[in-house]
């Protein structure tokens, strides 16, 4: 799990060795309003072959998503509501990327 409140892009520069080698599962939160690149984040992951989920509202199930969709899953609309503890709209700020092989695997969790 990353999390590291806008320096997403330094951490997986670190880790680009082990990450190209071992093509871990993993668990990033990211935000757009804390500055970070998050749709270079997804395009670098996705140039290495991972596909980013995130987790459906009930919490049982994952759903495939392209990073132009966080634009939307991270909009001032939602923000706003979650910081009312307004439910209607869900802001989505961790995102799992698995690589493309190991999606077979998951494929029960997938909605």
């Amino acid at each position: 799990k990353i999390d590291v409140e806008g320096f997403e892009k330094e951490v997986l520069d670190g880790a680009m060795q082990t990450i190209k080698l071992q093509q871990p599962i993993l668990l990033v939160e990211t935000e757009i309003r804390h500055r970070a690149d998050v749709l270079g984040l997804f395009k670098t992951l996705e140039d290495l072959g991972y596909s980013a989920l995130i987790v459906n509202e009930s919490g049982s199930k994952l759903i495939p998503i392209h990073r132009e969709q966080v634009r939307e899953l991270q909009s001032e609309r939602r923000l706003a509501a979650k910081q009312h503890n307004h439910f209607d709209f869900t802001y989505v700020n961790n995102f799992f990327f698995i690589p493309s092989h190991k999606m077979n695997a998951i494929n029960g969790l997938l909605e």
